[in-house]
């Protein structure tokens, strides 16, 4: 993954946190960010 896919998928994560935090209860927001952390961590296989 290089530093711009990088920047880009971390973008992505905050304007998805920013929009959904205030509709979300606290066990969709730990589920959700571990869907996140997941898409971050890119494709392993």
């Amino acid at each position: 993954m290089d530093e711009n896919e990088k920047e880009y998928r971390i973008e992505a994560l905050r304007e998805a946190c920013r929009h959904r935090l205030a509709k979300e209860t606290a066990d969709d927001i730990v589920k959700n960010a571990q869907k996140y952390f997941d898409f971050l961590q890119g494709d392993k296989e």
